[in-house]
């Protein structure tokens, strides 16, 4: 085994266990990210389009949830009252890159996308 395929095994157990590379070997991140070896650019590659397949398919799903979502009249009398249905892997990229919880941020969600936030006929 070269040491190339070493880290490239490594990379992809952290993978597995904990979704990214944060927290990896130092050495093994950097030979990663700076690394000319064929399969160090195939593994950098493929987790770009990964991300982003990840990321396109979470906003596709955010379109279809919010759609469903505008149908569904308001309740007076619940005792929950839903603002915004949020697709679960878009939360889980809000509260990752603004260290706060999902619940937390909701004004400020809807003043950047005010189209998640539905207004619906009261019952």
């Amino acid at each position: 085994m070269t040491v190339a395929e070493i880290i490239d095994d490594q990379v992809m157990t952290h993978l597995s266990l904990y979704g990214c590379v944060k927290n990896m070997d130092e050495y093994a991140k950097h030979v990663l990210k700076t690394s000319d070896h064929p399969l160090m650019v195939f593994r950098r590659t493929w987790m770009r389009e990964t991300a982003l397949r990840q990321h396109l398919d979470a906003e596709a799903r955010q379109k279809k949830i919010t759609d469903e979502f505008k149908s569904d009249p308001v309740r007076r009398g619940a005792s929950v009252r839903r603002r915004a249905v949020i697709d679960h892997h878009l939360a889980a990229e809000m509260e990752h890159y603004n260290k706060t919880p999902i619940t937390k941020q909701l004004n400020d969600i809807k003043a950047e996308a005010p189209a998640l936030f539905p207004v619906r006929e009261t019952i």
